[in-house]
């Protein structure tokens, strides 16, 4: 599973790159958030999305819009990180069914406590639904093969 980072500026993405790495969580990054939903498609098991406010082409809020409207992201938990941390911003946040906000410049033991508990949050909540349809999957897939061996040639 991994932590996808939304973040347009190299530098910010880096280190929370480089803080989530120490501990021990594998990342993807994208620039924005229109990369970032083209990320989503290729990589569907994340555990958290760590997303900037402001960025070009796409913001933030409207990131979290769009991957809350795909079916396969509308449980994973997003945080939001940005350098303005003032009421309106952070109702807006909030508005759009984020769990979590991150105030640039952000502390590593801020983040990792807060990642922490998402993920792991995120793996209890999305671990039994994973299974059940893999389950429901391969009891179809058992049933294909079962009838096709019943029928004449």
């Amino acid at each position: 599973m991994a932590i996808l980072i939304v973040e347009d500026n190299p530098v910010n993405a880096r280190l929370l790159v480089l803080m989530l790495k120490a501990q021990g969580y594998q990342t993807v990054v994208a620039r924005n958030g229109k990369e970032g939903l083209t990320v989503l498609a290729e990589t569907p098991d994340l555990q958290l999305i760590i997303t900037d406010y402001m960025m070009p082409e796409m913001d933030g809020l409207e990131f979290i819009v769009k991957v809350r409207a795909l079916p396969a992201f509308r449980d994973v938990p997003i945080l939001v990180a940005s350098a303005h941390a003032d009421l309106e911003t952070v109702k807006r946040v909030q508005a759009v069914q984020c769990q979590g906000f991150l105030v640039k410049p952000i502390d590593k033991q801020q983040l990792i406590k807060r990642g922490r508990a998402l993920s792991d949050r995120s793996r209890s909540c999305c671990a039994p639904n994973l299974q059940r349809w893999r389950n429901w999957i391969s009891g179809w897939r058992n049933i294909t093969i079962w009838s096709m061996r019943l029928q004449p040639n």
